[in-house]
């Protein structure tokens, strides 16, 4: 394959895995993804909504913020980058949904395909400069924690496009090499609550620290909660993420399980790190900045396992004071 086929390629790759991402699979775009789609096709849209509308949120802000909420500082990084290389959204997704960011690589690839098709090769290398940048800075650094969020779920047939469109992304940027002369700029995640030094920590704000992956190194979905009570036979109620993890850990406490629930979390991290590290060479600087946020994590979470089982305490919504 030459690099006019090559472009071309990957533009239309990125293309179609941006519509599946925005809109779901169809009957037409199934086959291309899942070799087994027998009696599936009723749940494409369904499994669409309730996966990422409800469970695992696809955008960049709510992985790499620093309160695990969409918009911010991430999602303005990224439409800017959007306006210096002239690109301009087809729907009116957040400038960070996974959709919108595969459509912009779709977007460098074909412009590329065109400056090769006009013999402008200073051009041409430009575009592959901003591919390597986008994949770099943005894609790289988060899809990797949003495919293990999507495979934690309940088996669902989104799971494998998922991976897909990851490999997709990691073959793309083997293929691009190395920019000698670009520089990227350094992935670091926000630094994250200290919770045992603040005699006023609450419940609400463990869940809240639970509840962002930039704190944390890993993504709890309404599932994932509710699965955890499920086990422990721990009743959580409803709402919203941050109050079902709220109800379940003051739950845990009021039948002495808040140990067991921290034990939990634990071997989620050490799960998720187990994952990262399985992550090709390629992405040794992400990688290592995942994998240390974990380890702290583990740290804290041990921590908290440790005291609460030693004191034997009961932890009431207001504090873990004493802890």
């Amino acid at each position: 394959m030459n690099q006019q086929q090559s472009a071309l390629a990957y533009a239309r790759a990125y293309e179609l895995f941006s519509q599946v991402y925005q809109r779901g699979l169809n009957d037409d775009i199934a086959p291309l993804l899942i070799t087994d789609t027998e009696d599936t096709n009723h749940q494409y849209g369904a499994e669409h909504y309730q996966l990422f509308v409800h469970n695992v949120f696809p955008y960049e802000s709510i992985f790499l913020g620093d309160d695990g909420l969409l918009g911010g500082a991430i999602t303005e990084g990224v439409a800017g980058f959007y306006q210096r290389i002239g690109f301009v959204p087809a729907s009116d997704e957040s400038a960070d949904h996974i959709s919108t960011e595969l459509s912009a690589m779709a977007y460098l690839c074909f412009a590329e395909l065109d400056a090769i098709e006009d013999e402008i090769p200073h051009q041409v290398e430009r575009l592959r400069q901003l591919q390597r940048r986008f994949l770099d800075e943005h894609l790289m650094r988060w899809l990797p924690a949003f495919v293990f969020a999507v495979e934690q779920q309940d088996p669902n047939i989104y799971a494998d496009v998922v991976r897909q469109s990851f490999e997709l992304v990691c073959r793309h940027r083997a293929q691009l090499g190395d920019d000698l002369m670009a520089t990227s700029n350094s992935f670091v995640l926000t630094v994250p609550p200290d919770l045992l030094a603040d005699e006023k920590t609450s419940l609400r704000d463990i869940a809240r620290y639970l509840l962002t992956p930039a704190y944390t190194g890993f993504f709890l979905s309404v599932a994932d909660i509710r699965r955890i009570g499920a086990r422990f036979r721990v009743p959580h109620g409803f709402g919203k993420r941050q109050q079902i993890l709220t109800n379940l850990l003051r739950t845990a406490s009021d039948y002495d399980l808040f140990p067991d629930i921290m034990a939990d979390f634990n071997a989620l991290a050490t799960q998720w790190q187990k994952q990262f590290e399985a992550i090709p060479a390629l992405h040794t600087d992400i990688r290592l900045v995942w994998i240390e946020r974990l380890e702290a994590t583990s740290t804290v979470l041990t921590t908290m396992e440790t005291m609460a089982r030693e004191q034997n305490i009961l932890l009431d919504e207001n504090t873990i004071e004493d802890m």
